[in-house]
Formats: C-alpha cells, structure tokens, sequence
C-alpha cells in the first residue's frame, strides 16, 4: 500500500496521508514521501495550492511513528535511524510552516 497519496486537479496539489492502521503516524519514508511531493509541488507553475488530506476516518495524523523509534532504540544496528527520524520529520515540520 503506497502510505503518500499525491493528485493534481485544476492548479490544486493534493496529498493523502495513507496509512489509517496506524492513524497516519509518519514513519521515515511517508516523510520522505511527503517532502518529495511539496518540492515537485512547488516546482509545478501550475499548481497554485496544496491540500494536505487523510484516508483515515479516525485521525489526520496521529504524529511521529513513536513504535519505529523505540524499536529503533532497540537495536545498536538502528541507533542511526533514531537520528534520522527526528532530523527529516522535524525538518519537514520546518518546511510546511515555510512553504
């Protein structure tokens, strides 16, 4: 299941937080994802604005994927990947307020 759902309809960039069993918490790679689509958003002349949506019923976005963090916590092998974590999603908190 792709957990980043990205449309465009009538200067209107659209992304879909995908991933409801986990009420949207964003793992490395929807950050990742998510990043991705605001760049080529923002690259498109034709798009005008973005809409930042939920497949999920229960929540928008439930937050960082604390589980991926502990388990990473875990595990000396994944102690970067705590790291990197922290570092993208903050850093694509900084993005949205900027964008």
């Amino acid at each position: 299941m792709t957990e980043i759902i990205t449309k465009k309809h009538k200067g209107l960039g659209q992304v879909i937080l995908n991933r409801p069993q986990a009420l949207n918490a964003l793992s490395l790679e929807m950050v990742r994802a998510l990043r991705t689509a605001l760049k080529d958003f923002a690259a498109d002349d034709d798009i005008k604005a973005v809409l930042l949506t939920s497949n999920s019923d229960k929540a928008f976005c439930a937050g960082g994927d604390v589980k991926s963090v502990a388990l990473a916590t875990q595990d000396p092998e994944k102690k970067d990947l705590c790291h990197d974590i922290f570092f993208e999603e903050y850093n694509l908190n900084h993005e949205i307020h900027n964008y």
